[in-house]
């Protein structure tokens, strides 16, 4: 049974086509960020560095599509204060898909 095992993580490792996922933190102020609600609830948020730090496409970055309302409104409060407060917002995200994992204020 151990040799099966030894094999499959042998194939694990070396296959080229799997990718493993890992969250990304960003913190910046999020003055260029430009915020859009899609029909359906979907929130993206847009030109974050996130493009230099994971490829995401425009440095965008979305809302999980089980997220709430809620969560979506906080989000939305939270990236407008850092907009006019002039102070960082953190956001963690997984960095294969772009998806939104976390966010708040950062303290100073």
């Amino acid at each position: 049974m151990s040799k099966l095992k030894f094999k499959i993580l042998v194939l694990l490792l070396c296959t080229p086509s799997i990718v493993w996922a890992a969250d990304t933190l960003l913190a910046e102020t999020p003055t260029s960020w430009r915020l859009q609600n899609y029909v359906l609830d979907t929130l993206v948020v847009y030109f974050t560095s996130s493009l230099a730090q994971s490829n995401c496409v425009v440095g965008s970055l979305v809302m999980p599509s089980g997220s709430s309302a809620g969560d979506r409104s906080r989000f939305w409060a939270t990236v407008m204060a850092g907009k006019l407060s002039g102070k960082k917002v953190f956001v963690v995200y997984e960095s294969t898909t772009c998806t939104i994992k976390s966010f708040g204020l950062l303290e100073e």
